[in-house]
C-alpha cells in the first residue's frame, strides 16, 4: 500500500535536483505521494502550487503541441486550429465539472500520447477516475447536470465506461473509466492514482511510459483492435520523441523504464518485451529515427469557432 503523503513529505528534506533523485524519490514514496509533494514544494521559496496547477500544466502542454503542429504542418494547423480552441476550452470545462462534483481524475489515451510525441491525431478524449464509486457519482451527476450526457458502457452490474459530452462542444466525446477497469492494472504504475482510496489531483495526465505499457498490452490482450488503430507507430513515436533512435535506444529503455514499472512476477513480461522488440526492429532498424504516420486528416468543425488565445 503506497504511503501516507503526509509521512512522504515529511521524509524529503529538498525536492530532487535531477530527473533520475525525482525518479528514485517517486518511486520509494509512491507516485501520487510524489505527485502532491511536488505541488506543495516552492519552487524557489515562493508559496506551493494552487490548485488546478495540474489542469494548467495539461492544457499548456496541449497549446504547444499546437504550435509544433503549426511548424511541422502549416497547412493542416491552419485547418484544424479551430478545433485545437474548443478542444482547450471543452479540457477546462470538463475540469471544473470534475472538480465541482469532487471527482479526482487525470487525461490518458491518444490525446496525452499525441502531446508525447505519438502520431494518432485525438479524436476522443480518454479519463481515468480515481475509484469506481467515483462511476457512479459522476453519473450520477451526469443525469442532472443539464450540461453533460452521455451512455453507458456495462457489463452486467458492473459499470466499465461513461461516454458523456458537453452539449457546448458535441463533437469531442470523453471516454471515462474507473483506473481499475485499465488494461494494465497489474502494473506499478497504476498506484499512481490513489494515496490509501484519496482522489488523484485532478487534471493530471498519465506518463508516457504507462502509456507506451498500455499499448503494449493492448497488443496482447486485443491484437485486432491494436492494430486498426496502429499502436505500433504510436509507441514508435513515443519512444522516437523520448530519444530513442536505434533498436539499441528501445532496449535501454525497455530496461530503465518501462520494466521496473511492471510487478515483479507478472506474467506478460515476455510478451510486452517481444512486442517492443519487433516494433524496435521494424521502425528503428538502421539508426534513424521511427518513421512518423502521416500527418492527422482534417476534423471538421461545428458551430462558432474559439480563439486558442
Amino acid at each position: 500500500m503506497p504511503r501516507r503523503v503526509d509521512d512522504a513529505a515529511a521524509t524529503a528534506t529538498r525536492m530532487p535536483g535531477t530527473p533520475q533523485s525525482a525518479m528514485v524519490l517517486q518511486r520509494a514514496i509512491g507516485n501520487q505521494a510524489y505527485s502532491q509533494m511536488v505541488q506543495r514544494a516552492p519552487a524557489s521559496g515562493g508559496s506551493a502550487a494552487p490548485e488546478g496547477a495540474k489542469i494548467g500544466l495539461t492544457l499548456s502542454a496541449v497549446k504547444e503541441r499546437f504550435e509544433k503542429l503549426k511548424v511541422e504542418d502549416p497547412e493542416l494547423a491552419k485547418q484544424q486550429e479551430a478545433r485545437w480552441g474548443k478542444l482547450l476550452y471543452v479540457l477546462q470545462e470538463f475540469d471544473n465539472w470534475m472538480r465541482s462534483i469532487e471527482v479526482g481524475y487525470r487525461f490518458g489515451g491518444s490525446l496525452i500520447a499525441y502531446i508525447y510525441g505519438g502520431a494518432r491525431a485525438p479524436q476522443d478524449i480518454d479519463i481515468e477516475v480515481s475509484k469506481g464509486d467515483n462511476m457512479h457519482h459522476l453519473l450520477t451527476a451526469m443525469k442532472s447536470s443539464g450540461t453533460w450526457s452521455g451512455q453507458l458502457g456495462a457489463q452486467g452490474d458492473q459499470l466499465l465506461s461513461i461516454y458523456c459530452m458537453n452539449e457546448r462542444v458535441p463533437e469531442f466525446q470523453f471516454d471515462v473509466s474507473s483506473e481499475t477497469q485499465g488494461f494494465n492494472t497489474p502494473f506499478k504504475l497504476k498506484e499512481s492514482m490513489q494515496v490509501e482510496g484519496d482522489a488523484v489531483v485532478s487534471g493530471d495526465k498519465v506518463s508516457r511510459d504507462e502509456l507506451i505499457l498500455n499499448y503494449l498490452d493492448r497488443m496482447i490482450q486485443k491484437p485486432d483492435i491494436a492494430k486498426n488503430k496502429g499502436d505500433d507507430n504510436q509507441i514508435a513515436g513515443l519512444l522516437s520523441a523520448a530519444g530513442c533512435r536505434t533498436p539499441a535506444d528501445v532496449e535501454e529503455y525497455w530496461r530503465r523504464n518501462l520494466q521496473p514499472a511492471i510487478k515483479a512476477g507478472d506474467h506478460r513480461i515476455p510478451a510486452l518485451r517481444d512486442n517492443l522488440a519487433s516494433i524496435a526492429r521494424e521502425k528503428f532498424a538502421g539508426g534513424a529515427q521511427a518513421p512518423r504516420a502521416a500527418s492527422p486528416e482534417p476534423m471538421e468543425i461545428d458551430g462558432d469557432e474559439m480563439d486558442l488565445s
